[in-house]
């Protein structure tokens, strides 16, 4: 068939991931699309992940190595992957994951078929240590879906570079919660997606990747609200505060209650609302009730032990909106 000269681009980021590498790799060179070019950026690792993709490049010559000089984070590898990819077609892969064998393919051949910018995999399994799996994200069918039904992360989207090419940023540098600027700014234009649940993208529950990091870890830093604030300005700057909502319910929901520094987090958060309240008022059709209470209680508070105070009577609603968008996350099966 003639699609199947189109040249996919798997860019994946390699720092410090030896012990899944070689599973990751294998799981690419193994696809059964075959027109890809796999760009693996490196950045210096004190473990032997240079080693293995050197040994991997010898292999097979679909892989491209490229060696950064100091460690640059995950955000700026994939930056500097996209810049290197000459593929129709562009594919972020975590280095400590791995995909199903026919990923690739099924997820062309939706592209295509379906005429889409983007695609995205909703069928995500944690592997856990002891060698069970959960389902990290499970859709009922394959078919078409409004964005927020999708998946946040970038590893679960086959997009076309000629639909990247349009954004100057796909994913801020030097700052954590990447994929929350790529899901609401990059992602958020297409409205309607196409989803599949064939394909299963294989994620590790690997406690040193910043995935890991995150699963009950203390939060120290304040990149979240950084990163929340720039879509904002995104959407103020191109004029979709009207018809894009927010996602500011996204920090207090995960970020407020585990950070080493509460009451400094939820000051900033309280000056951020602040200088939101405007627009998210005006436009309140866009906000559930549960998010307007949230955002009027930061406000109103003068500190994190106030507020704290009141939001436990809604924990429970907190995990039921949670549930209602990701399904039972990391129930073992």
């Amino acid at each position: 068939m003639q699609y199947l000269k189109d040249k996919i681009s798997v860019i994946i980021p390699v720092y410090n991931i030896e012990k899944y590498l070689e599973k990751c790799l294998e799981s690419v060179i193994n696809q059964t699309y075959e027109n890809l070019e796999i760009i693996c950026v490196y950045d210096p690792s004190s473990d032997k992940s240079y080693d293995i993709l050197e040994k991997f490049s010898k292999i097979d010559d679909r892989i491209v190595v490229i060696k950064r000089n100091e460690k640059s984070g995950l955000s700026v590898a994939r930056n500097v992957g996209l810049k290197a990819a000459s593929g129709e077609f562009v594919y972020f892969l975590d280095g400590d994951d791995w995909i199903s064998s026919d990923f690739l393919q099924l997820m062309h051949e939706a592209i295509v078929k379906y005429k889409q910018e983007a695609v995205c995999c909703t069928n995500v399994l944690h592997v856990f240590e002891d060698g069970t799996t959960g389902h990290f994200l499970k859709r009922e069918a394959d078919g078409f879906v409004k964005f927020s039904q999708s998946c946040i992360m970038a590893w679960g989207w086959l997009l076309r570079r000629s639909y990247l090419d349009r954004f100057t940023v796909l994913f801020p540098a030097g700052l954590r919660y990447e994929d929350t600027w790529f899901f609401y700014v990059v992602i958020r234009p297409l409205e309607n997606v196409y989803i599949l649940n064939t394909p299963v993208y294989y994620h590790n529950e690997n406690p040193d990747s910043l995935m890991g990091k995150a699963k009950g870890r203390i939060i120290k830093d304040y990149d979240s609200i950084t990163v929340v604030d720039m879509v904002y300005e995104y959407y103020k700057a191109n004029d979709r505060l009207k018809t894009w909502s927010v996602p500011f319910f996204y920090l207090p929901k995960y970020c407020l209650n585990r950070h080493l520094h509460k009451e400094e987090y939820f000051l900033r958060l309280k000056d951020f609302y602040a200088k939101i309240e405007k627009d998210i008022i005006s436009n309140n059709n866009l906000y559930s009730p549960l998010e307007i209470k949230f955002l009027r209680e930061i406000i109103d508070n003068g500190t994190y032990e106030t507020f704290s105070g009141l939001n436990t009577s809604i924990i429970g609603a907190l995990r039921k909106n949670v549930m209602e968008q990701n399904g039972k996350s990391g129930r073992k099966i």
